[in-house]
């Protein structure tokens, strides 16, 4: 029985599957997605409806994601006028995610939406590691704030759930956040994702950059799918927390 942690999918289903074969994923494991599932590959929908459909694969929501649930119609309706369209659609070319959802029948739509809104954006767990002590790991698209653990995103307000799953130490101007938060919490081993391993460490050739970036208590398994064909060495990065063993996924192999 193994715990493992993933981030950034975007789209990339059939790399995702390639993934759980290379880990032996079994019935008795569990795979938390860090969130942005949708958005920039080719098959958003199929794999945001696997991880639905698979009980032991939980997700936790992403920026995309929550992009999405504030442009489209709760009701499932054809609309794409929530406050944070211009966001979505344009700045993030969400259009592509968004024309795969309207062709979904609307009571998919309707379930898709009433998951995502019972979605945490932070997750706490204690695992046990294989020196035989406890770890308490805390899952999440970007940042911490304490108090939000397991809580449904419907019920988070909309500028706590931005700060969540907006803040990097790796991005500038509004979105940039110190370090503080994760010096505060030493006992605490952080797993995140949104911004690529590559960019973190401004390497976007080197093939050895496909690996986890760990500073301190803090780490980002973001593989740079986001960037889709543009850099040549993006992909998936599965983290198994056990025993911090990673298994790298390269998109040029699918």
């Amino acid at each position: 029985m193994s715990t493992y942690a993933v981030a950034d999918p975007h789209g990339n289903f059939e790399l995702f599957k390639k993934g759980l074969e290379k880990i032996g994923f079994s019935k008795d494991d569990t795979v938390y997605v860090l969130g942005d599932v949708i958005d920039k590959g080719p098959d958003c929908m199929g794999l945001m409806q696997y991880i639905m459909d698979t009980g032991n694969i939980e997700f936790i929501m992403g920026n995309h994601e929550h992009m999405m649930l504030n442009t489209i119609d709760h009701n499932g309706e054809d609309r794409r006028d929530g406050p944070d369209a211009e966001r979505w659609i344009v700045r993030n070319n969400g259009i592509l995610s968004y024309n795969k959802y309207i062709a979904l029948p609307i009571e998919k739509r309707k379930a898709m939406i009433e998951w995502l809104l019972s979605r945490p954006l932070i997750k706490e767990l204690d695992i046990m590691t294989k020196s035989g002590e406890v770890q308490r790991f805390v899952l999440s698209h970007s940042y911490y704030i304490p108090g939000y653990a397991d809580v449904p995103c419907k019920d988070i307000d909309y500028d706590a759930a931005f700060d969540i799953m907006w803040l990097s130490m790796f991005r500038d101007g509004t979105t940039h956040c110190d370090r503080s938060v994760f010096d505060a919490n030493k006992d605490k081993i952080f797993i995140t994702g949104h911004v690529g391993v590559q960019r973190v460490r401004d390497e976007y050739t080197s093939l050895d950059s496909l690996h986890m970036y760990r500073d301190g208590n803090f780490i980002d398994i973001d593989g740079g799918l986001s960037a889709q064909d543009a850099i040549v060495n993006n992909g998936m990065i599965f983290l198994r927390l056990e025993d911090m063993e990673e298994f790298i996924l390269p998109l040029h192999e699918v």
